[in-house]
């Protein structure tokens, strides 16, 4: 029906429908709803009013209903981000049921079944024989509500109507005569060109305001957000104490709206893709265990299947120069030739599959109180879907076509994973703990090489927008790239006394990657740590730990040759690693508590000249929890954190001989704040919670040129680097929740909940579908996007539950 619906009259239709759909949903859901909880309600009552039994069965739970109301500046899908907050019904039930005399039971689970964030769950089995569990739950993620759109929807693929097409690539007549008059409208840095102007644009570039002129008429809504749905259904079987069997199968669901940013020829395009994916995993196991040994094998197999196979859309300024029409603006005539197509089109998530075993071990050696344990797995990942069509363009005498030179229309893309972990534990002397750990994983990349010729058109016989086209025969091949990773370590630990204990550890990294762009190359990395815990008196706790670590680059694929000398990737670069903790806890008196923790890290990319060159992080926090009376409880926590990387960025195509090389640190603040109150003002009877938590969060992004000489002052060179603004984001909770207890069984709850987001980012703040407004430059201001931001938002809440344990 949704898609029906979708591919023959577009999503604003479907949207208008889909949220009829959802009122019927959310009407059904909670008539489903009230039926459960007012059935839970029941078997409670009658539980109550029979003791503990209901048709020879113990039972035992609680039910939850209510409502709640908010209201306030709430679009912003900020505020619902990962949750419903949607006025109306709220439930829970939770049920647990033993059979009188008998060793079965049950167990049953709902939560919210009439909002988007719902979940159910359940449970049917035998002690000490077999347990059958199912569920399902939806976890929803809303990523804007204010995004615009210029495409027309059918399935995967956007267009733009004929009869739009041709209004956008018109030029405007003010734009190209120099009338001032005919500029209403166009938003354009030198509107109108001067009539005969030497610089006067071509035809395409005359096209670029026009887009933004008449963008606005095109737009239509399109809300962005994902429905991440999991359903499960497993069952354990034991019919020994030393044997169990586990079969379990899951379905996971990602359906939605999202964001897509590619691009067409120089022009970048966002997209508003559906998505609607799928993954199937079936799992089963079996252990056999007693007290000296014990093994487990298991298989997984995960089937992912993607409902799109590409997204294809039409290009906003697809008008390009056809042979034999002229254009002539002063001293300036134009040649202009018509393509008759032009589409861009990416390929999205192939399906695929993957089946793994595994097997898993452990034993007790008689020596030393050792114990070994050890796991292998066997991973196949498999892939075969077909190729895309690549797009011809126009004149050049190119066709269609979805093989590579050897006529292949598929990757028949495989790869195998291996993995094995061993680990020991040994305790010679009882003041003495040992651990060893070893861990191997390789991935084998079995893929066929495939080469694509003639991507793109020949060079010279084809301009699209002052874009020439790959030069004839441009080919490129695919690699097989492999990848090894292995880890080992030894720890030691030693409690001289009771009071205090050490530990030491020393730890090796090993990457090995291969057949990358043809070359090979590897990193090692020694790392050692220790740390320290003091108890001197039973009221204090103090720990200390310290970590360092130096990582070795074998060989040079991490440089980057178009950034030049010194330039490395980061996850390859030489570094050293310098990292410390501490945790204090108090308790001197019963009713006070406080904590202490810090925290720093460092990342010295030692060898870097250019690229990320240093990362460092600290933090530093306390909380403290007070009594000062027995119907007062007060708890505080403060958590700071600090994030500083260094930048370094060639100016020039050489780096190091040009002088605008240029240096950037990105400052992060993170400030986190609770307090809490519990008020105890009627014991057992009424009492009170009040919480206000607050988080400020800054970043800040500092530039400076390495070579002053090449930036003299503010404003005088284009090419300087100066500071950007603020990004701030302050995020405010208040609650209030009031709870009264009628009976011992029977609860009234109420409560108020106040949140506020502000959000200050030069980054999304000026986001519109036509960035043009903001970025004058020729080519920026091509782009079209979706103007998807998240706006600040402030609610007020009110909730109101009865509740019933038994």
């Amino acid at each position: 029906m949704k898609r029906a619906i979708q591919q023959e009259t577009g999503l604003l239709l479907e949207a208008n429908m889909w949220q009829g759909r959802s009122w019927v949903g959310v009407a059904l859901s909670a008539a489903v709803a009230a039926t459960l909880c007012l059935g839970g309600l029941s078997l409670a009552l009658a539980a109550d009013t029979a003791g503990t039994e209901v048709l020879d069965w113990r039972v035992s739970g609680d039910v939850e209903a209510g409502g709640m109301y908010s209201f306030g500046e709430r679009s912003s899908a900020k505020f619902n981000e990962y949750r419903d907050m949607g006025n109306g019904f709220v439930g829970e039930l939770n049920l647990k049921g033993e059979k009188k005399d008998t060793p079965y039971f049950f167990d049953l689970s709902v939560k919210n079944p009439a909002r988007d964030d719902q979940m159910y769950e359940g449970a049917f089995g035998q002690y000490g024989m077999f347990k059958l569990d199912l569920g399902w739950d939806r976890t929803p993620y809303d990523l804007s509500n204010n995004a615009q759109t210029m495409f027309q929807q059918n399935g995967g693929s956007f267009t733009i109507p004929a009869s739009l097409r041709n209004t956008i690539t018109t030029t405007p007549a003010g734009y190209r005569t120099g009338v001032a008059a005919n500029c209403t409208g166009i938003i354009s840095w030198t509107c109108p060109y001067p009539v005969g102007s030497a610089t006067a644009p071509t035809v395409g570039n005359a096209q670029f305001n026009f887009i933004q002129s008449t963008i606005n008429g095109l737009l239509r809504p399109v809300s962005l957000g994902v429905n991440n749905d999991v359903g499960f259904v497993g069952l354990k079987l034991t019919p020994t104490e030393a044997l169990r069997f586990d079969v379990e199968y899951n379905n996971r669901r990602y359906d939605g709206v999202r964001a897509l940013g590619t691009q067409v020829g120089s022009i970048p395009v966002e997209l508003a893709v559906p998505i609607d994916q799928m993954t199937h995993e079936v799992k089963v196991g079996a252990e056999y265990a007693v007290s000296s040994f014990g093994f487990q094998f298991g298989y997984t197999g995960s089937f992912f299947e993607n409902e799109f196979q590409s997204y294809a859309w039409d290009n906003p300024n697809s008008t390009v120069t056809q042979a034999g029409a002229t254009t002539t603006v002063g001293a300036v005539t134009t040649t202009t030739r018509t393509a008759a197509t032009a589409r861009g089109e990416v390929s999205a998530a192939p399906s695929n599959m993957s089946n793994t075993f595994s097997l898993t071990g452990r034993g007790s050696l008689p020596w030393w109180r050792t114990n070994v344990s050890g796991a292998f797995s066997y991973t196949i990942e498999q892939q075969n879907e077909t190729f895309l069509n690549n797009i011809a363009v126009p004149g050049t005498g190119l066709t269609q076509k979805n093989t590579d030179d050897a006529g292949r229309n598929s990757a028949d893309a495989r790869a195998n994973l291996i993995s094995g972990n061993f680990l020991l534990t040994s305790r010679p002397l009882s003041s003495v703990s040992v651990t060893a750990r070893y861990r191997y994983f390789d991935y084998q990349n079995d893929t066929p090489s495939h080469t694509f010729t003639n991507l793109l058109a020949p060079a010279g016989t084809l301009t699209l927008n002052n874009l020439t086209g790959w030069g004839a025969g441009a080919s490129a091949t695919t690699a097989q790239v492999r990848f090894t990773k292995q880890n080992a370590g030894i720890d030691i630990g030693w409690r001289p006394i009771p009071q205090v204990s050490f530990k030491g550890g020393y730890a090796y990294e090993h990457w090995d990657r291969g057949d990358v762009d043809g070359q090979s190359f590897g990193t090692g990395e020694h790392s050692a740590k220790a740390a320290v815990d003091v108890t001197p008196i039973d009221w204090l706790l103090g720990r200390l730990t310290y970590t360092y670590g130096v990582r070795h680059l074998n060989g040079d694929y991490g440089a980057d040759p178009d950034s030049g000398l010194g330039f490395y990737k980061f996850e390859y670069a030489d570094r050293v690693r310098n990292r410390a903790d501490l945790l204090l806890q108090f308790s001197p008196w019963e009713t006070f508590t406080p904590s202490i923790n810090f925290g720093y890290a460092n990342d010295n990319f030692n060898h870097s000249a250019f690229g990320l060159t240093d990362d460092t992080n600290f933090s530093a926090g306390v909380g403290l929890g007070w009594t000062p009376m027995r119907w007062l409880t007060l708890t505080a926590d403060y958590t700071f954190e600090h994030h500083n990387s260094t930048q370094r960025v060639a100016g020039g195509g050489s780096a190091g001989s040009n002088a605008n090389d240029w240096q950037g640190k990105s400052l992060d603040d993170i400030h986190t704040l609770s307090l809490g109150a519990v008020v105890d003002l009627i014991p057992k009877k009424f009492d009170i919670t009040l919480g206000y938590g607050v988080t400020f969060g800054y970043t800040k992004i500092k530039d400076s040129n390495l070579n002053a000489a090449g930036c003299p002052a503010p404003g005088t060179a284009s090419s300087c680097a100066y500071d950007y603004p603020r990004i701030d984001n302050i995020l405010q909770t208040a609650k209030i929740v009031g709870r009264y207890r009628l009976t011992e069984k029977l609860s009234l709850r109420g409560g108020f909940a106040y949140e506020r987001y502000n959000e200050r980012n030069f980054l999304q703040d000026p986001m519109q579908p036509f960035i043009g407004n903001y970025d004058t430059s020729t080519t920026g201001i091509q782009s079209v996007y979706l103007g998807a931001t998240t706006p600040n938002y402030e609610s007020y809440t009110f909730a109101g539950f009865v509740r019933y344990e038994f």
